[in-house]
């Protein structure tokens, strides 16, 4: 029975193994993306439109306008110690947070800030701009707290949903779990990009 069990197990192990194989030939295989182009036009939130360029050297400057967070927002992603708010959350039960949550996301989807090239390539996407929300989320450098989530949404929302392209997707997951693995879905969303490269049917 040991002996099976062990067979058993090296067997699952060595499946697993050819599978990372394959998962990292098709990601070293694929073909880069072209580099973003700088003088791309992407539509702003009044309809105007303005260069890549000129939105990240925008993006780069130093401000001094802080935007607050709503105070439901503050309390649900960062368990405020007020026990106001947290009566007021209790009160209003799980069920209304996530409902106003969700609307309050969708705002932002409708009316993002034009200084924050994250909420700016979300709201394209959610738009239907998907070669302009790439652009933009690429445009992310390293030292935004939102880097890995761009990264995983460009790898899963992008290159896999959209473009069908979970190969080129691959890199851009892996640079996810390489800079945050504890950022919100990203191993959800590498497990699809990985199950799509392999051809598994995943949504």
């Amino acid at each position: 029975m040991l002996k099976r069990t062990l067979w058993l197990f090296l067997g699952v192990l060595l499946i697993f193994g050819v599978l990372a194989a394959m998962i990292v030939s098709f990601g070293n295989s694929a073909e880069p993306l072209a580099p973003v182009d700088p003088d791309m036009l992407i539509v702003m939130p009044d309809g105007s439109e303005r260069t890549l360029s000129a939105l990240v050297a925008q993006a780069n400057e130093p401000t001094d306008t802080v935007v607050e967070p709503t105070e439901l927002r503050v309390a649900v992603a960062e368990e405020s110690s007020s026990e106001t708010l947290r009566a007021e959350i209790d009160a209003l039960g799980t069920r209304e947070v996530m409902r106003r949550m969700r609307e309050e996301r969708a705002e932002r989807m409708r009316n993002p800030d034009p200084n924050d090239l994250y909420e700016l390539g979300v709201s394209r996407l959610y738009h239907g701009d998907v070669d302009q929300a790439l652009a933009l989320l690429r445009s992310i450098p390293e030292s935004d707290s939102r880097y890995a989530r761009a990264q995983r949404r460009i790898g899963w929302d992008i290159l896999t949903k959209h473009k069908g392209q979970p190969h080129r997707g691959l890199a851009y997951v892996h640079e996810c779990l390489r800079s945050d693995v504890t950022d919100g879905n990203a191993w959800q969303d590498a497990a699809r990009v990985w199950g799509s490269s392999l051809g598994l049917p995943v949504h």
